[in-house]
C-alpha cells in the first residue's frame, strides 16, 4: 500500500506491479534505474532467496532499495538469515531509505551494515487528517458499549492481550476490538483473547478483513484508539489512526518517541497503559486529533513523500542535513539535576557557534523527567524505564536520535571547558582516515561542591575559583596517554585507555560496530568494550589533551567501597573481550580468541583430526562452514560448530584463521598468532581482524609450522577411531 500510494504520486517513473516473478522478466530486460519497496517475505521463499532476486537485478541495473520489515531479534530463528538477506540487499543497491531513525539504528546494529551516505531515513507518511463526520457504512462490531481498538493483523506481540490486562485493573467496562483479521497461522489466538476477555468480564470482537473505507469508518467508530505492540520499527497502523483523526494511545518506544518528537499533537504516549486507558474512556475527545493542530511540516503528505524519495533516487544526497549540525552531544542521566545544571550551562558557554551542536539527554529511568532550562542550542530529552542501571541502553537511545555525522558522550556529572567541542571536533577531524575515528578528552577532577554556579564558571575559565578544591587526576590515564603519544602509538591493549565520560566517535563507526553492548548493565565496562571492538573494527585511537571536561569529585578509584563493582566488570569484559589479559587462560568462553573457519574436511576422521589441533592449547572457536552437522567425536565440544560465524563472534576475536583442507600442525595455533599474519598455500590463513578490516591483512609470509595432513595420522599414538 505504502508503495502503491507513492507511485500514484511519482509520474516520472513507470510502474510494475504483480508477483515478483511475473514482473522480474520485464526488470531484467530494462536497462534504467530501478526502485523496490523490500521486504524479504514477498521478494522470496526466505531472506537469502529474496537477495539473491535483488542480487539479480543489481547486476543489470541500478537498484535502489526501501527496507521495511528491518529484521530485529524478535523474529527468532529466522532473525541471522534475515540479517545476512538485508546485509546483501543494501550491499547492492546505490540508495537506501528507512522509514524511521530506530530502522536505521537497527540496520547498523543487527547487520553490521553501516548507516552511511546511502541510508536515509525518510517517515512514513500521513496524509491530512479527515474531518469528524461520520462515514458511511458498518465499523463491523457493536458500538452500543465503550471499545478500546487495535488496528491490524492479528499475531503474538501486538498488544491485544496487554489491553485485555490494561482494562481489568480499571473500573470502565470497555470492550475490546481487533480492526483486521489474524495473521496466517495465528487464527487460534482469536479463541484465547476471547477466552481471557471473557475471564475478566469483558468481550473481545474480531471484524475481521476491511476495505479501506471500512477500516477508516471502524476507526472513528472505537471509542479509544490504543497502540501497543512488543516489537516495532516503523509502524502503519499508528499512521492509519493519525489519518482517520484519532489520537491514539500509545506505549512509550523509541519509535514513537521519534513521532512524538515531530507531532505531539498526533498521539499520547504512556508508560502506564492501564491509567492511560482509564483517562482517555473517562475523555473520549482526548484521542480526536484537532484540525487547528495538525502541523504538515511535522509529518509528511504522501505527495511530499514521493518528492523527497523521488529526490533521493535522482541524486546522492549527503549524509547530513544542511541544516543538521556537525556534532551531537549525549548526555546520560539518572537523577542528578544539579549536575545536569551545571553540565547544561558549561555548554552554553562553548565556543562552537551554538547552532553546530545539540543535545541529546538520555535519562536512564529517572522518577521523574530531567528539567530542562532555557538554552541557545536545541536539546531533547528521551527516557527508557527503570530496569536498573543501563548507561549502554541509555547512551545508544539517544544515538539512535541524533542528527550529526559526530557523536560526543559527557556524563551528566561533567562540566566542559569552553573549548572543550571545538577541540574534540579538530582531533576527530585531524585523525579521520576513512576507518573512523574514536576519540576521549582530557578528564579532570575538583571539588565544587561549596561553588556557586558563578565559581564554577569562572573555574571552566581560568582554573581558579574560591571553594573550588582541585583533586589528583589518575596516574593509570596520564601515563597510558604519555606512554602511547596520546594514543597514536595504541595498541590492542590499549582499549583500556578510552572511557566514555568524555568520548567523542564517527556517527558511521559508532553505527557499524553496532554502539554499546546493552547487555553490559551494571557500573563500568560498556566504554572498554565498545572500544575494543571499534579497535578491531580498525578504527584510529586519539587522546584530544584539549579537549578538558571536568567530574566532580575523584575518580572511581577515589572512593571507597569499589571492590564488588570492579569484580562485576572484570567478569562482564572476560566474556566479551579475548585476550589473555582480561580472561586469563584455560576458561572455556562463548566468544573465543580465534575464529576458525574450517572448510574442506569431507569426513569426520578429518574433521576430528584437524579440530583437535586447532583447539589444543589455544582460545578457538571452530566452525565448519561447509557442514551440515557437527562430527559425533565432536558434538559436546561447546567451542565446535556448523555454518558461518556470526559477526558478533568475528566483530570481537583477536584473530581470523581460514583452515582450507586436513591439516597437521606442528606448533599451538597460539604461538602462530602471536607472530601475526602468514599462510600455508591451500592450507591455512592466519589474519589478525584488525589488519582485515582496515584492508591491510597479509598472509603472504609463509607459515611453516603446517603440512598436509597424512592419511595415517595418530594422536598421542592411539589411532582416533570416533
Amino acid at each position: 500500500m505504502h508503495a502503491s500510494a507513492l507511485a500514484d504520486h511519482s509520474p516520472q517513473a513507470e510502474r510494475l506491479e504483480g508477483e515478483i516473478t511475473d514482473v522480474l522478466p520485464v526488470i531484467l530486460a530494462g536497462d534504467g534505474p530501478v526502485h523496490f519497496h523490500f521486504t524479504d517475505r514477498i521478494f522470496g521463499r526466505d531472506a537469502a532467496d529474496a537477495a539473491w532476486t535483488i542480487e539479480r537485478i543489481a547486476a543489470r541495473r541500478p537498484v535502489s532499495v526501501t527496507l521495511h520489515d528491518i529484521p530485529q531479534p524478535s523474529d527468532g530463528h529466522a532473525f541471522t538469515a534475515r540479517c545476512a538477506g538485508y546485509a546483501r540487499v543494501v550491499a547492492v543497491a546505490r540508495t537506501v531509505i528507512v522509514s524511521s531513525h530506530v530502522e536505521r539504528g537497527l540496520l547498523a546494529r543487527h547487520t553490521g551494515i553501516p548507516a552511511d551516505t546511502r541510508v536515509h531515513v525518510d517517515p512514513l507518511p500521513i496524509d491530512r487528517a479527515p474531518s469528524r463526520e461520520s462515514t458511511e457504512g458498518s465499523p463491523g462490531f457493536p458500538t452500543s458499549t465503550a471499545t478500546v481498538g487495535l488496528l491490524g493483523f492479528i499475531y503474538p506481540g501486538k498488544g491485544h492481550d496487554h489491553v485485555l490486562a490494561a482494562l481489568a485493573a480499571g473500573p470502565h467496562s470497555a470492550d475490546v476490538v481487533a480492526l483486521g483479521r489474524p495473521s496466517d497461522g495465528h487464527q487460534d489466538l482469536v479463541a484465547d483473547f476471547e477466552r481471557l476477555a471473557r475471564a475478566r468480564g469483558r468481550s473481545f470482537h474480531v471484524t475481521g478483513f476491511l476495505s479501506e473505507d471500512q477500516l477508516t469508518a471502524a476507526a472513528r467508530a472505537v471509542t479509544v484508539p490504543v497502540v501497543a505492540p512488543e516489537h516495532v520499527s516503523a509502524s502503519g497502523s499508528v499512521g492509519w489512526w493519525i489519518a482517520s483523526g484519532r489520537r491514539p494511545v500509545v506505549v512509550r518506544h523509541p519509535f514513537f518517541e521519534e513521532l512524538h518528537d515531530r507531532a505531539p499533537w498526533a498521539l499520547t504516549l504512556t508508560d502506564d497503559l492501564p491509567s492511560a486507558l482509564n483517562a482517555a474512556l473517562e475523555d473520549p475527545s482526548t484521542t480526536w486529533i484537532n484540525e487547528e493542530d495538525w502541523d504538515d511540516s511535522a509529518v509528511p503528505s504522501t505527495a511530499r513523500a514521493a518528492r523527497i524519495q523521488w529526490s533521493r533516487l535522482a541524486s546522492a544526497d549527503s549524509h547530513a542535513q544542511p541544516d543538521a549540525p556537525r556534532v551531537s552531544v549525549i548526555v546520560p542521566y539518572y537523577e542528578n539535576q544539579l549536575g545536569l545544571d551545571r553540565l547544561l550551562r558549561a555548554l552554553e558557554r562553548q565556543d562552537l557557534p551554538h547552532h553546530e551542536f545539540e543535545v541529546i539527554v538520555s535519562d536512564d529511568g529517572s522518577a521523574a523527567a530531567p528539567a530542562i532550562p532555557s538554552t541557545s542550542y536545541p536539546v531533547r530529552v528521551t527516557r527508557q524505564d527503570n530496569l536498573g542501571f543501563r548507561a549502554a541502553a541509555a547512551r545508544n537511545r539517544g544515538a539512535v536520535l541524533a542528527r550529526a555525522p559526530r557523536l560526543v558522550f559527557l556524563d551528566g556529572d561533567m562540566m566542559p571547558e569552553p573549548r572543550f567541542l571545538t577541540a574534540m571536533l579538530a582531533g576527530l577531524e585531524a585523525h579521520h582516515d576513512g576507518r573512523g575515528v574514536l576519540a576521549v578528552g582530557a578528564r579532570r577532577h575538583v571539588d565544587v561542591s561549596a561553588c556557586t554556579p558563578a565559581q564554577i564558571d569562572q573555574w571552566l575559565t581560568s582554573g581558579r575559583a574560591h571553594g573550588a578544591r582541585r583533586l589528583a587526576d589518575p596516574a593509570w590515564l596520564s601515563d597510558g596517554y604519555a606512554r602511547t603519544n596520546d594514543l597514536a602509538d595504541a595498541g590492542v591493549e590499549d582499549f583500556r585507555l578510552i572511557i566514555s565520560a568524555l568520548m567523542g566517535v564517527d556517527r558511521e563507526l559508532f553505527e557499524t560496530v553496532g554502539g554499546f553492548d546493552e547487555t553490559l548493565t551494571g557500573y563500568g565496562g560498556e566504554d572498554w568494550e565498545l572500544a575494543y571492538r571499534c579497535w578491531q573494527a580498525g578504527a584510529r585511537f586519539t587522546h584530544v589533551a584539549g579537549a578538558v571536561a571536568w567530574h566532580d569529585g575523584p575518580d572511581l578509584g577515589g572512593r571507597p567501597d569499589t571492590r564488588d563493582i570492579k569484580d562485576a566488570e572484570t567478569m562482564a569484559l572476560a566474556q566479551r573481550i579475548p585476550l589473555p589479559s582480561t580472561r586469563g587462560r584455560g576458561v572455556v568462553f562463548d566468544q573465543p580468541h580465534v575464529v576458525v573457519r574450517v572448510r574442506g574436511h569431507h569426513n569426520d576422521g578429518e574433521a576430528f583430526l584437524t579440530a583437535a589441533q586447532l583447539l589444543r592449547d589455544t582460545d578457538a572457536g571452530v566452525w565448519f562452514v561447509d557442514r551440515d552437522s557437527i562430527p559425533a567425536a565432536l558434538a559436546q565440544d561447546p567451542r565446535v560448530r556448523v555454518g558461518e560465524p556470526e559477526p558478533r563472534y568475528r566483530a570481537r576475536c583477536r584473530y581470523l584463521v581460514d583452515a582450507l583442507a586436513p591439516l597437521t600442525l606442528h606448533e599451538p595455533l597460539g604461538a602462530l598468532c602471536d607472530r601475526g599474519d602468514q599462510g600455508a598455500p591451500g592450507l591455512l590463513e592466519l589474519r589478525e581482524t584488525r589488519n582485515v578490516n582496515r584492508g591491510e591483512s597479509d598472509a603472504r609470509t609463509v607459515c611453516t609450522a603446517v603440512r598436509p595432513a597424512n592419511t595415517d595420522q595418530r594422536i598421542e599414538g592411539r589411532v582416533a577411531h570416533d
